[in-house]
């Protein structure tokens, strides 16, 4: 309800480096997740922000991901225990 996964559409030839997803109370899930001890990160500004960009002149599509999107724990490393866990929590989340 909360938490909407960013699709990756394999087929087209994406490849998915990281696990990302979008939340309208970022700040909320990034805090549930620290106190979880499962580290998160919000995306990267978005370009259209850019202060050196001339937004009057160039017509510039915003996107809401930069003020929603999440990047969750991922890597080769990642046990299936761990990925487990970190759904289990954004379940208890989503359901808060």
């Amino acid at each position: 309800k909360k938490i909407k996964l960013i699709p990756v559409d394999i087929k087209s030839g994406e490849i998915p480096l990281y696990v990302e997803v979008l939340c309208r109370t970022r700040v909320k899930l990034i805090n549930f997740l620290k106190k979880n001890s499962i580290e998160a990160r919000p995306f990267y500004p978005d370009i259209s922000t850019a202060n050196y960009l001339n937004k009057d002149s160039e017509k510039i599509k915003l996107s809401n991901y930069h003020k929603y999107g999440l990047y969750l724990p991922t890597g080769p490393n990642q046990k299936l225990s761990d990925i487990d866990r970190v759904i289990s929590k954004l379940r208890i989340f989503d359901q808060l």
